[in-house]
């Protein structure tokens, strides 16, 4: 989770086979599929949450496994991102 502090906790030493992304429903980013899929030989949707009443409504929580590339470089890449927008 890139949420709060979390961003910092995640290990970019380690070889990761599996990766879950839990992303919050925003309109802009509804393409998180389509932009990690490649990257993975399999991916899915695996839930989300349906709840009108949740806070996290329509969160999704996405499942990928057998990784492409080297996944600790692309987070890297994306946690640098992520704290250059804050």
């Amino acid at each position: 989770s890139f949420n709060a502090d979390y961003i910092n906790w995640i290990d970019l030493e380690r070889h990761y086979e599996n990766f879950i992304r839990i992303k919050e429903y925003n309109l802009r980013d509804e393409d998180e599929f389509a932009k990690s899929s490649p990257y993975f030989e399999t991916a899915r949707l695996a839930d989300s949450i349906a709840n009108p009443d949740a806070r996290e409504y329509r969160t999704r929580i996405f499942v990928f496994t057998g990784p492409k590339i080297d996944i600790s470089e692309r987070i890297a890449e994306e946690i640098v991102n992520r704290k250059d927008s804050q």
